[in-house]
């Protein structure tokens, strides 16, 4: 608002209540974020990073490709672990993570103001970005860093090209700092590179200077590549080499044909979305009846996001229904009055979005489960499609005094967003949050709740952790990467996180175990047998170690002298 504006009572009215339900999601995902964790997933996005505060070097030390993520993370955590070591550090990542999203939440606003969406509108739009917790894991992982760099590229660009202002010096050129956005997204998770590229196709066609506007947004690309080309040059060939094999392995593997991969996704999306043609159904009427009978699309469209309905009891409805309502956006663009201001917030938001869906649904593990991840930006967009043709259908109403009213269309899809992202079953790999009682009085998942039972079996690990804390390194396998969190030592092995049975991997970490293991130091060894089995990693602990120790659920080794 700029100085001097005052603001209408009918605007200051919606304003008020529109204040009043972001202050609400805000508490409501605040609660949210001290419930519930995980410590295999959650885990590993923060024990990665927290192994290079420790001293190791991504893509020397940590062969895993989600290092990529990691290495946005690692600062942060250097300063938390100068201040607090690692008691509480979940709940400061919780913290980080509530901050970025509300970031992104500022660019969704700016562009919805730069839209002419009302205040109220565009600030409840913009909330809706912090309830997006995928899988109901809320970590600044590969995914949340891949998902919420796109968003802010895109809704960057998506404003300049709204505001078609004048050439800038490149350091202040949005389209400049758009691509450095979506350059980050796609190091943090490699497939997001499809919305990279479609967004620059989308700059290219409708930017003003065409030419010169997309080798400035290619520019900040290749800029995140100039500013992390240390961690490379740093590894080598020989290192980019080691981490590709860990992560790949040399093995054809079996893969199915794209035609039955794009088969499956569709299948699946259509099966975790089982109320979406309902809703293209109700959209289209809707379509068919603005201009008639305004009035009545108005009082029954914003009920729109409450009427698409999800089943709650997994963790990834939340996903589902970002990627349900972000389906409809083309349609609420095609209601728009404004033909261009449609066009662009389709081309430049929407299909990166639809185009990332597709490609996390083909070729990721969790198939089209993980199409909301890809879509984030798109349903961001969707929503405030949706309020900007709610807005114009109210300037029809024969009734002045009730157009405000519209300013709050989108708090249907608020309340929607926020349900799911608390739902009782939204959480990944605990119980049901009205389970999560018992407070974690420390470690780092000090400040959050769970269930009396796992806090009790934490607090033995703590102890045993401390107790063997011995040399420089230690090893937690399987499955218990925030094993390095408990014991402040970085481990043996080329990831903090493990699996059995992986040939090309269990392979390279026996070996790194027998290199760099120390006698005296400490391996522990999760939930599995007393006895280690026939995988590379359990021969080389029973060639290379001693059992010392037993807890609930796992076992101590400690390195004897060759």
């Amino acid at each position: 608002m700029r100085p001097g504006t005052r603001v209408k009572l009918s605007t200051a009215i919606p304003l008020a209540l529109a204040a009043v339900s972001c202050l609400a999601t805000l508490i409501a995902i605040g609660w949210r974020m001290k419930r519930g964790f995980d410590w295999t997933d959650e885990a590993f996005y923060v024990s990665m990073p927290a192994r290079f505060v420790m001293g190791d070097r991504p893509f020397v030390d940590e062969l895993s490709i989600g290092a990529n993520a990691g290495v946005f993370l690692w600062p942060f955590l250097k300063v938390y672990a100068a201040i607090a070591g690692w008691s509480g550090v979940f709940a400061y990542v919780r913290v980080l993570y509530v901050a970025f999203f509300l970031g992104v939440g500022a660019t969704v606003y700016a562009l919805g103001r730069s839209c002419r969406l009302s205040m109220p509108a565009s600030l409840l739009v913009a909330i809706t970005c912090i309830c997006f917790i995928p899988y109901g894991l809320p970590g600044l992982s590969y995914n949340t860093f891949g998902a919420g760099f796109c968003a802010l590229g895109v809704f960057t660009s998506a404003r300049a090209l709204v505001e078609e202002r004048g050439a800038v010096r490149f350091y202040r050129d949005p389209f400049f700092w758009s691509g450095f956005a979506l350059g980050c997204s796609a190091f943090s998770y490699p497939p997001m590179i499809v919305a990279a590229g479609t967004a620059g196709l989308a700059v290219l066609l409708l930017a003003r200077e065409r030419l010169r506007t997309f080798l400035t947004f290619c520019a900040g690309g290749v800029a995140v590549g100039v500013v992390l080309s240390p961690l490379f040059l740093r590894a080598g060939a020989g290192g980019m080499r080691a981490l590709i094999l860990y992560s790949f392995g040399t093995e054809a593997a079996a893969t199915m044909p794209m035609s039955d991969r794009i088969v499956t996704a569709w299948t699946q999306f259509q099966q975790f979305n089982p109320e979406l043609w309902k809703g293209v159904a109700y959209v289209g009427i809707a379509l068919l009846a603005t201009k008639r009978a305004p009035l009545l699309v108005g009082l029954f469209l914003p009920f729109l996001p409450l009427l698409v309905r999800i089943p709650t009891s997994l963790p990834n409805a939340s996903l589902n229904y970002l990627a349900c309502f972000g389906v409809y956006a083309p349609l609420f663009a095609i209601a728009l009055e404004k033909r261009r201001l449609g066009l662009v917030l389709v081309a430049a938001v929407w299909l990166p979005a639809v185009a990332d869906a597709f490609a996390v649904s083909i070729f990721s593990s969790n198939g089209a489960r993980g199409a909301g991840i890809g879509m984030y930006p798109g349903t961001i967009v969707s929503g405030l499609l949706f309020a900007l043709w709610l807005e114009e259908t109210a300037r029809r109403w024969n009734w002045p005094v009730l157009r405000p009213l519209m300013q709050l269309a989108p708090l249907g899809l608020v309340y929607a967003v926020t349900q799911y992202a608390i739902a009782d079953g939204a959480v990944y790999r605990d119980g049901p949050l009205r389970t999560l009682t018992t407070k974690m009085t420390s470690g780092p998942y000090k400040g959050l709740y769970t269930t009396a039972q796992r806090k009790r079996w934490l607090d033995l690990v703590e102890a045993d952790t401390t107790r063997y804390r011995t040399g420089k390194r230690t090893t937690f396998y399987y499955d218990f990467p925030v094993g390095y969190l408990y014991s402040s030592l970085p481990p043996h092995l080329p990831s903090t996180w493990n699996f059995p049975y992986i040939p090309h991997r269990t392979t390279i970490e026996s070996r790194w175990l027998k290199e760099r293991s120390v006698p005296g130091e400490h391996i522990f060894r999760f939930f599995g047998a007393a006895a280690p089995g026939r995988d590379p990693i359990d021969t080389a602990l029973a060639a290379r170690a001693t059992q010392v120790g037993t807890g609930e659920n796992y076992t101590i080794w400690e390195v004897k002298a060759e």
